[in-house]
């Protein structure tokens, strides 16, 4: 009998310990329409096979089987970028035709010595005969009917907040502000900005203009730690009608951490979101003195038509809990539990539109340039994004309170 009762000790054990996720792509729920937990044999180490292009770098693309790595299942996906060699990388994913509405899921772990990135998961809405129409629009307001784009990101905040930064969006859509063509003249060319923002079907009504993207960021402040996993949900509903209704929400360890109404991403319905990337950007100007290499893993990706959440237990890397602090400094009280917790810091100070913050660890801001032309391959969009970010596109903070352009 004691035996048994041992026996039956460890299989309660096991069935707990056992990460709840692992086989959740295996049995996907019909309203998913992507999901890759990196355990299928189509993934391989430099071709991701559920994904439809690898990017500039495949060989930064790793599986990685390190049980500390991974969030569930037995593989995560290892993402490095290299100072002075590349910037990193990522897959793309097209969900064809695509949706009004989408929600996307992804667990995230920052490296302990992670400082900060550029840009990182990119949603977008591409026109429905052209795939790419997303890819290329650094500096262009959208037209209605041909993209809008957001990214899932941390922002530094010129180094104001700890790495890697506070959670938020950086969005793309038709009435984002624009710095005038006097203004962006010290630092880019708008007028050639203009004429290829023109050619991609969005022209500069308003004269010449540069216009990047709005940052939209959780107040208080949503912060990861560093060396643990955190639970990322976004929501994107597009509007209708031409009407601004249109919305966006952001959950960390399923709490809402910010939702943001009122935005007309398009103007003709047609224009859907269909293209999700896994992408991880780093830019030389975003490491510590010292560093040479920052790396993340995702594990667990979902597109879905519906709420996802996060589930249950996780596999490894710790558990976290969600602090309630401030930005600046001072005292940290635990607010809870919770795997790969965040940190939720309070005081955060509110830019205004213009100010620009792309997550450099030296307190320069970035530009918009992470929907740049690939040139119909998604392989060539980094050296792109290089070429565009050298021209470092600074905005004078300005404008709207919580709306920060870069």
């Amino acid at each position: 009998m004691r035996n048994h009762g041992l026996a039956r000790v460890g299989l309660l054990t096991l069935l707990l310990t056992t990460p709840v996720r692992a086989q959740e792509c295996a049995n996907a729920p019909t309203a998913w329409l992507f999901c890759d937990d990196f355990e299928s044999e189509a993934d391989q180490t430099g071709n991701l096979g559920l994904w439809d292009d690898q990017g500039l770098a495949p060989s930064n693309l790793v599986l990685t089987s390190d049980p500390n790595l991974v969030h569930s299942g037995k593989r995560s996906l290892e993402i490095a970028a290299h100072k002075g060699s590349d910037n990193g990388g990522g897959p793309t994913k097209w969900f064809l035709p695509g949706v009004d509405e989408v929600y996307l899921r992804f667990w995230v772990r920052f490296a302990p010595n992670y400082s900060y990135t550029h840009h990182l998961v990119f949603l977008g809405a591409n026109a429905s005969n052209d795939k790419w129409a997303a890819f290329g629009t650094a500096g262009c307001r959208p037209g209605g009917s041909n993209f809008f784009a957001t990214q899932v990101e941390p922002f530094s905040d010129f180094g104001q907040h700890p790495p890697p930064g506070a959670w938020g969006f950086y969005r793309y859509s038709m009435d984002m502000a624009c710095d005038p063509g006097g203004s962006c003249a010290n630092y880019a060319n708008p007028q050639q900005i203009c004429n290829e923002c023109a050619q991609k079907g969005s022209p500069c009504s308003n004269g010449p203009e540069c216009c990047w993207g709005a940052n939209d960021k959780a107040s208080p402040a949503a912060i990861s730690k560093l060396g643990s996993w955190t639970c990322v949900e976004a929501r994107v509903a597009a509007n209708a009608g031409g009407n601004a209704d249109g919305s966006q929400t952001l959950w960390l360890d399923d709490s809402e951490v910010g939702s943001w109404n009122g935005i007309r991403w398009r103007s003709d319905d047609d224009l859907k979101l269909n293209a999700v990337g896994l992408w991880h950007y780093v830019t030389d100007d975003s490491y510590q003195a010292g560093q040479s290499q920052q790396t993340l893993w995702f594990d667990d990706v979902v597109v879905s038509t519906t709420r996802i959440g996060c589930g249950g237990p996780t596999s490894a890397g710790g558990e976290g809990g969600v602090d309630a602090g401030h930005a600046g400094g001072g005292s940290v009280a635990n607010a809870g539990g919770g795997v790969g917790g965040a940190t939720v810091a309070s005081g955060g100070a509110t830019a205004a539109v213009g100010g620009g913050d792309g997550g450099s660890a030296n307190g320069m801001d970035g530009c918009s340039c992470r929907f740049v032309q690939p040139n119909r391959s998604a392989a060539v969009w980094l050296a792109s994004i290089f070429a565009v970010g050298l021209l470092r596109r600074r905005r004078p903070a300005q404008r709207k309170p919580g709306r920060v352009g870069s």
